[in-house]
């Protein structure tokens, strides 16, 4: 039997790799043909097993809406909402429990510092697992810094009102206790260093007022100032979990 011009020689289902492969494209009819026409609403795909013919409902677009962005978001909330409380929590147990081992442990501020990295690699963490659970969303650099930096504002929220709690709540002599004795090692540090003691004066005057950075109001403050260096924490780690675009076969095609 003779063969048209432009005619198709070998039409077939594509295989399942093919519509994982274009799953962000939204196939709408999908052959494997090795000869067929591109008629200027479809596109021809050539890969090392075959030649895809694609026929598109919508072509790609560059980047999402920002009904796009909200949709993605709105789907990884969940996942925001349940990992930042349990960081929090994490973080809140952590202080409960150098609380626990007495003022010389919980005045170390050793100790204290070490809770940041432990915290910011469980966010990074969750990050990672709530982008591996969302295949379908791309997950670029906007997403990624939205997840962490919500997720580190709930975490230290949570861990916020566990300290306004245990100061003025369960133990209401513990602000009074441990800035006493901040204010005498910071006095202790700066005679050691050689500072004047006019420097010296000076800032025990300043740390005068110490105690009242333990209220409600001004740790909530606290939690809004950092608010800033979060951010800068977001930016950092979304860089690296962000998840790497997809080459789009059908730009420049």
């Amino acid at each position: 039997m003779a063969i048209k011009k432009r005619q198709a020689q070998f039409i077939a289902p594509l295989q399942p790799s093919a519509f994982a492969a274009f799953r962000p494209w939204r196939i709408g009819q999908e052959l494997v043909v090795k000869d067929l026409p591109f008629d200027g609403k479809s596109k021809m795909l050539s890969t090392n097993k075959g030649r895809f013919f694609l026929k598109l409902d919508r072509m790609p677009s560059a980047s999402p809406s920002i009904f796009d962005e909200i949709d993605i978001l709105i789907r990884m909330k969940e996942g925001v909402i349940r990992y930042g409380i349990l960081v929090g929590g994490v973080v809140s147990a952590y202080i409960a429990l150098l609380y626990s081992a007495g003022m010389e442990v919980f005045a170390n501020w050793w100790y204290s510092a070490l809770m940041y990295p432990v915290s910011i690699g469980l966010i990074c963490y969750f990050t990672v697992q709530i982008r591996n659970k969302n295949q379908e969303d791309p997950f670029r650099f906007k997403q990624a810094f939205i997840v962490v930096l919500s997720m580190l504002m709930l975490a230290t929220l949570v861990s916020t009102l566990w300290n306004i709690l245990l100061f003025n709540v369960i133990d209401k002599t513990l602000a009074k206790e441990l800035s006493v004795r901040i204010i005498e090692e910071t006095k202790e540090a700066m005679e050691k260093w050689g500072a004047p003691q006019d420097a010296i004066k000076e800032t025990m005057k300043e740390m005068r007022d110490l105690p009242e950075q333990f209220k409600p109001i001004a740790q909530l403050l606290g939690w809004l100032k950092g608010g800033l260096f979060m951010a800068i924490i977001s930016l950092i780690c979304a860089s690296f979990i962000k998840r790497k675009e997809p080459q789009n076969p059908f730009i420049n095609a």
